[in-house]
């Protein structure tokens, strides 16, 4: 549920904690009064605030209440690469290789079907949660994975579409 609550600061109710500016630590969600109603608050922006800023919030609050992440556990492998989502291990031939946050997703999504062509937007909503970041994102992020993984691994464009993980 997304509520916004406009709490007149003036002659009012008084502001809750969010309201104030602290933050409660942990995910368990803080209980408030909003006149006779009593509700749970996970999360509080501040206006303004944008539909991209929204999105996130709501796609972070899931994955803290849901678990870290929608996909399996498991080892992905194609070739010499090897991806263990479970321990967020990367190894390409045996041997360790460093990968960010969002190289790591990057690579399992690609990685969960070889052969497959993703649009960017379809990498941005799997990946960053949002298709209102730039494409551009994504190709930064090909391009480092292809940096690091060097020959072990092939991922190719396909002009004006996405990016495709050849088996």
């Amino acid at each position: 549920m997304l509520l916004v609550h406009l709490v007149p600061l003036v002659g009012g109710l008084v502001p809750g904690p969010y309201e104030r500016g602290l933050r409660h630590p942990g995910s368990t969600p803080i209980s408030t009064s909003i006149g006779a109603n009593r509700v749970s608050v996970c999360d509080a922006v501040g206006k303004p605030f944008s539909a991209p800023e929204i999105v996130a919030r709501i796609r972070a609050n899931l994955r803290r209440t849901q678990g870290m992440s929608t996909e399996p556990e498991g080892v992905l492998q194609v070739g010499d690469v090897e991806l263990d989502r479970g321990e967020r291990r990367c190894l390409v031939a045996g041997r360790p290789v460093e990968l960010t946050r969002r190289e790591f997703d990057l690579l399992a999504k690609l990685l969960s079907q070889p052969g497959r062509v993703y649009t960017r937007e379809q990498l941005l909503e799997a990946v960053w949660g949002s298709t209102f970041m730039a494409e551009k994102t994504v190709d930064v992020h090909v391009a480092g994975l292809r940096r690091k993984l060097g020959e072990a691994i092939r991922i190719t464009a396909l002009r004006g579409v996405g990016y495709r993980l050849e088996r």
